[in-house]
């Protein structure tokens, strides 16, 4: 999609907005870095319960990883949003900052795309090859349709819009069959936690802007990043945003993966 809306962009606007657009999609598209991992762990999980059929364990994969995959990307989905144009700017350079409207839409579309989960693994899984075609097949027509329509409108925050559009439409539309096939545990409470452990570490990382690193520099970001994670790290500790069904998923992923994950199951079993 995303040279779907370079090309739309290229042809209705001048390529200074093409340069803009794609300094915002790559700061989006980073969010994808905790699917990318996950699927890979979780792959050959879901094929060995699916072949044993073991759907109780598929379902309960699915819904541990759909908060792991929500409590990773939530942070850095809120830093992409607050601190837009700063990132922009730091990254790109001052004339860069008209794409923070673009970033913020297609961090939005990304944050989507992440959290409903491994759902193209489960369909895959679930031979529904042909079904997960057609729905990417309309949704990259509606990507184009709404490009055509909305960039000559709005620019670059119209293409942005085309992206998340579609990306939110097929996610859902696979999280919906995975849902209703699944019948996923979704843990509302813990993911409320998240939310108020993401919220409390924006507040510490806008009083550390406002207040001591303003204006904000290069080497102000990392500041900003480590105190920002490590306070949301400390809030879901506190909070206990995490069950046994947890370290489970996390035993299995050592078993199958031989990673050593020693570390992070003494994290968790002090603080069940």
């Amino acid at each position: 999609m995303s040279y779907t809306d370079t090309f739309f962009i290229g042809f209705f606007l001048s390529a200074s907005w093409v340069g803009i657009y794609n300094a915002a999609l790559p700061l989006a598209y980073t969010l994808a870095i905790f699917l990318v991992a996950f699927n890979s762990l979780a792959y050959t999980l879901f094929s060995e319960y699916y072949a044993k059929g073991m759907l109780s364990e598929i379902s309960k994969l699915f819904s541990v990883l759909l908060r792991w995959l929500f409590a990773c990307a939530l942070p850095f989905f809120l830093l992409l949003v607050v601190y837009s144009k700063d990132l922009l700017k730091l990254f790109f350079g001052p004339e860069y900052i008209g794409g923070s409207t673009a970033l913020i839409l297609l961090s939005i579309g990304a944050f989507f795309n992440v959290i409903a989960g491994p759902v193209v693994i489960i369909l895959q899984t679930f031979k529904k090859t042909r079904y997960i075609f057609k729905v990417q097949l309309t949704s990259a027509l509606l990507n184009i349709s709404l490009n055509i329509y909305l960039i000559p409108l709005m620019g670059i925050t119209g293409a942005a819009i085309a992206t998340a559009a579609s990306m939110i439409l097929w996610n859902a539309i696979f999280f919906i069959w995975s849902y209703y096939r699944l019948h996923p545990s979704l843990r509302v409470s813990y993911y409320f936690k998240y939310v108020l452990s993401g919220v409390g570490a924006l507040l510490i990382s806008v009083f550390l802007v406002r207040r001591i690193l303003d204006p904000l520099g290069k080497s102000d970001l990392v500041v900003i990043l480590a105190a920002f994670l490590i306070s949301y790290s400390f809030f879901v500790l506190i909070l206990k945003a995490f069950s046994s069904d947890d370290l489970q998923i996390m035993l299995a992923f050592e078993r199958k993966t031989g990673l050593n994950l020693s570390f992070f199951k003494r994290i968790f079993r002090f603080f069940l």
